[in-house]
């Protein structure tokens, strides 16, 4: 795909989609929704009203928000006139939060008072306990979080609040000729958002982009999923992660329609689904999974369902499960930074997640020695390009990049020598046993290829000495059954004896600690076998 024809700023994507769309709905969540006409001008009557408070270019603004047309209406109208967008996780409890408002420099902040079993009014007061004397006092001034000087809730909001449903029903006096000026400023060099990734080992840290990447690299990989303006994609990831925002980035280009659960419970996206009759989806696989086996989804005509049976190719046809890559990407490169047309692979290629964006350059270095490495060998990822990062934000540029500007994703990969990228797992991943190497993704994918088996995550364990076990934990389809040694014993005749899991730990997709983004945590459930909390009881760890 060529880039777009237009300058490469969220205001001038914007402007396209009014355009082009006009009238088409944009975002659907419950009984709220907008077209792309109308999330104009209410980011338009917003922008106006945060330019009067005195917010502007470089301003950091943070989105503390569920899936609503009302996100998107808060993100067009920060982004537009040049202010930062912080994006912050609606599952954040106190301590990542706290990180997030002081490490991010928020001066301004949208929230939800409540969602879920969220109440993010009182965990602002946990984090700042000054707040609860600021009542009608104007500006904030919290030694707690230093630069934040005003927040605005939906619902029903504190003393030290203010409510977020009149700002948006505020009409600016002047026309838009300020606003149009604003919007002027802002080029494709200034920065856009940052997006805060997960804390699961250290805190969140976060990944800083330019308008420039955010609007070219959607419009650069929209060949690997083909939307059309027709389709209407149900979105069960956050807007707040960089899969969310990029399913609002296609909408504006191409015109599709976002719809959103008003919650993630399965019955609620089931309802949904019923409701809007969506045409495709953007969720972990496990969530469609589990969309598959409910009894609500198999009821349904199955025209209406036809989204989950899989990914279609250019003739209509079911893809192969095996002949299928959703691609590779991370938050640092927006969108994939390795894919194919269609996510379809052919039948030498199984296994792969394509070849590079064209905006974006691929190396494999030994992670040892520093080397480039060549075709077939296996390594770190590192990438570099317009379509890459700016940088972590309050991080030396020194410290993110290496002298050539090519930036460590932590993938063990590898490239052929056709340029189509094979994963093998996180760096940190590997696992030593017996003095070989095992790659966690290879022995997920042997497991996960049973009919049985929803999910796998392999991970070691502390062995003998310096050695390491390696373990896995199953999630095993609804009204399925799979025991221990039935997978151990099937995987003998698949992969190489000191591969297959000494531990195997069979559990169900809520019975297991998620991150942020939906994923399996591999890494608290390793902690909690060591502390002697999973696993059955016929399993002691450390085995005898």
């Amino acid at each position: 795909m060529e880039p777009p024809d237009y300058p490469a700023t969220i205001a001038s994507l914007l402007h396209h989609a009014v355009a082009a769309h006009g009238e088409r709905e944009f975002v659907v969540s419950g009984e709220a929704r907008t077209t792309f006409a109308q999330a104009e001008r209410g980011s338009a009557q917003l922008a106006a009203r945060l330019l009067a408070a005195g917010i502007g270019k470089g301003t950091r603004v943070g989105i503390l928000m569920p899936n609503t047309p009302d996100w998107a209406v808060v993100f067009l109208a920060v982004t537009r006139i040049g202010a930062l967008a912080v994006l912050i996780s609606t599952t954040y409890q106190r301590r990542d939060l706290a990180h997030v408002l002081r490490h991010g420099d928020i001066d301004t902040l949208f929230m939800a008072g409540k969602f879920l079993n969220h109440d993010y009014v009182a965990r602002l007061e946990e984090i700042a306990p000054e707040l609860r004397g600021q009542e009608g006092v104007g500006d904030l001034r919290c030694p707690s979080l230093p630069l934040l000087r005003r927040v605005y809730v939906w619902g029903a909001w504190p003393g030290w609040g203010r409510s977020a449903e009149e700002l948006l029903e505020w009409r600016p006096a002047a026309g838009d000729e300020l606003l149009r000026a604003v919007e002027a400023q802002v080029t494709p060099a200034d920065l856009c958002l940052v997006i805060y990734t997960s804390g699961s080992t250290a805190a969140p840290k976060g990944i800083v982009h330019a308008h420039g990447p955010i609007v070219r690299r959607p419009h650069i990989v929209r060949g690997q999923k083909m939307y059309e303006a027709d389709d209407r994609l149900l979105q069960l990831g956050p807007f707040c992660w960089v899969g969310g925002v990029l399913s609002l980035l296609w909408a504006l280009e191409i015109g599709l329609c976002v719809v959103c659960p008003p919650d993630p419970k399965t019955e609620t996206v089931v309802a949904t689904i019923a409701r809007e009759k969506p045409t495709r989806i953007q969720a972990q696989p496990g969530q469609i999974k589990l969309l598959r086996a409910h009894p609500g989804v198999a009821a349904m005509d199955p025209a209406t369902v036809r989204f989950l049976d899989g990914e279609r190719g250019a003739d209509g046809e079911l893809i192969a499960e095996d002949r299928f890559s959703r691609g590779l990407g991370m938050t640092e490169t927006v969108a994939m930074h390795s894919l194919e047309l269609w996510g379809e692979m052919a039948p030498d290629k199984v296994g792969a997640f394509g070849r590079g964006a064209p905006d974006i350059e691929r190396r494999i270095r030994d992670p040892e020695t520093g080397d480039w490495l060549g075709p077939d060998r296996e390594g770190e990822l590192w990438v570099r390009g317009p379509g890459v990062l700016n940088g972590l934000y309050k991080e030396d540029r020194a410290e993110v990049f290496d002298a050539d500007g090519f930036y460590p994703t932590g993938d063990r990969c590898r490239i052929d020598a056709d340029g189509f990228l094979y994963f093998l797992g996180r760096s940190g991943e590997m696992i030593k046993t017996g003095g070989a190497n095992v790659s966690p993704r290879e022995v997920e994918a042997a497991i996960e290829a049973y009919p049985e088996v929803e999910e796998a995550g392999v991970f070691a364990l502390p062995g003998e000495g310096h050695d390491q076990m390696v373990a896995a934990v199953v999630i095993v389809r609804p009204g399925t059954k799979l025991s221990p040694d039935d997978l151990r014993q099937r995987l003998r005749g698949e992969i190489s004896a000191f591969k297959i899991p000494k531990l195997v730990f069979v559990e169900t997709y809520e019975a297991t600690p998620r991150t942020r983004s939906g994923k399996l945590d591999k890494r608290q459930f390793a902690k909690a076998v060591i502390a002697g909390e999973r696993g059955p009881a016929a399993v002691a760890y450390p085995p005898r």
